[in-house]
């Protein structure tokens, strides 16, 4: 894995059963901003079940040639969309029918191949069409070590918005960690990221079993102050690098994801970066907002993942900026799917 600039490699997730003209040119958008290294590698990638092709010998023997036709439908679908480095695009057979198979598949395929960015659309499914269908970009941004470009049908990119990019934040080693991939994805384009913070009010305590009592407005307030301060040393740090960057704090949304969203709106930004993380309790603690945002994001959103990088520069001098104080705020942030 690189330790810092933009992917050297590339993989174009296509539903060939599913993908419109318009929606792969919307993926290909958003993807402008991570083609600046001259030798990348965009590998356009579809995901074929064996199982609903090979239902008789007459279509098994015919795989290769609905392998070859696959393939030609994707290379004259994406000519002409101005990619650079676009190889040629490949069919991978899935064994089984399920999404979970049709995501292993994709995964084993980019880890052989050291993929370092997937970028795939979410169809924004909702209902019992989801439930009885599953999303595969979903159940891939909790699988995927690989950081992902996710782009829904509902979005519109423009490479011009690039400039802005929203990172919304809890302040814990996760979001310090992915905070240096951002950053290190972006050095080579003039990008404001804006940091922003779902300030969550810490409503009670307890001093003996099963009784809460509420916080005084004092003490919230004062847990407001600190946790403005520790974005603000955030920026400080990152000024100090050559980064450009604002610090945004919100305490009037009642969820965290209609705050991300908001702010995403507000301030016109052309994509949202999220820190998420793989296996059974990352689905539980940060899943939740992740997906959500996935879902109904007027912008591409960027998943990254903290297991990227072993050794990042900013996590020390972040830690000794939050070493002042953790507000409560952040530690409920950090613990909760709200």
């Amino acid at each position: 894995m690189k330790k810092s600039g933009g992917p050297k490699k590339v993989i174009l997730a296509i539903d060939v059963k599913a993908e419109d003209s318009k929606l792969t040119k919307r993926i290909c958008e958003g993807l402008k901003p991570f083609v600046k290294e001259k030798n990348i590698i965009i590998e356009p990638v579809t995901i074929l079940n064996r199982e609903d092709i090979a239902m008789g010998n007459y279509l098994k023997s015919r795989i290769g040639s609905i392998r070859k036709a696959t393939e030609r439908h994707l290379d004259e679908q994406l000519a002409g969309l101005g990619l650079p480095g676009l190889s040629a695009a490949k069919v991978i057979f899935a064994d089984g029918s399920s999404t979970q198979m049709a995501v292993m598949a994709l995964l084993n395929h980019a880890k052989k191949t050291e993929c370092e960015l997937i970028a795939i659309s979410s169809h924004a499914r909702k209902g019992l069409k989801r439930f009885l269908l599953g999303s595969f970009a979903e159940t891939l941004s909790l699988q995927s070590s690989i950081p992902l470009l996710v782009v829904n049908p509902h979005q519109r990119t423009d490479s011009k918005d690039f400039k802005k990019v929203l990172f919304p934040t809890d302040f814990s080693s996760a979001s310090i960690e992915g905070l240096e991939i951002v950053c290190d994805s972006f050095q080579k384009i003039q990008t404001h990221l804006i940091l922003f913070h779902s300030y969550t009010i810490p409503i009670q305590f307890s001093v003996e079993p099963f009784v809460n009592y509420p916080l005084p407005q004092s003490e919230i307030d004062l847990d407001f102050k600190r946790t403005e301060k520790m974005g603000l040393n955030w920026c400080k740090e990152l000024r100090n690098r050559g980064i450009s960057c604002e610090f945004l704090i919100d305490r009037k949304s009642d969820f965290v994801i209609s705050g991300i969203l908001a702010a995403a709106k507000r301030n016109k930004v052309g994509m949202i970066a999220m820190v998420s993380t793989t296996g059974k309790w990352g689905a539980r603690i940060l899943g939740s907002v992740t997906r959500q945002v996935l879902r109904e994001s007027p912008r591409p959103v960027w998943i990254v993942h903290p297991s990227q990088r072993k050794k990042p520069t900013l996590v020390g001098n972040l830690k000794r900026a939050n070493s002042e104080y953790i507000p409560q705020s952040a530690l409920l942030a950090a613990a909760s799917g709200k």
